[in-house]
């Protein structure tokens, strides 16, 4: 039989570097997910308040949870239809379920990656 001892020490200030390193990604995260959906031009543009009003709902951020929110009375309906005949002129990929794409589709993948190479640099070294 093998007996193992094993000691350990926790550094405090490394584990809250990492507790803040993972708000400020999640944050940043966020905002960069506005920034590539803007990008993309998915989102039903007619005279753009509706991609204006997209905005990072941070309220739950210490529980590590954050919302993307559109903040138009009609936002919900034209996400819902996709079958819409969204205008193309100012966002040629403008669709309904714009989300889609970085849930189950061919983006699924870059919020988590965003999140981890964001959360890195956050981390100062300490994530390699």
């Amino acid at each position: 039989m093998v007996k193992v001892t094993v000691k350990f020490k926790a550094d405090n200030q490394a584990i809250k570097q990492l507790e803040l390193a993972q708000k400020t990604a999640l944050a940043k995260t966020g905002t960069a997910l506005i920034a590539r959906i803007q990008e993309l031009g998915i989102v039903p543009y007619n005279i753009g308040e509706l991609q204006r009003s997209a905005f990072i709902d941070e309220s739950q951020l210490e529980r590590l949870v954050i919302a993307l929110i559109y903040d138009q009375p009609y936002a919900r309906r034209l996400y819902w239809h996709p079958e819409y005949n969204f205008r193309k002129d100012k966002n040629p990929n403008a669709q309904g379920k714009w989300m889609e794409r970085f849930i189950t589709g061919e983006d699924k993948d870059w919020v988590k990656n965003t999140f981890m190479k964001l959360f890195k640099e956050e981390a100062k070294g300490l994530i390699k």
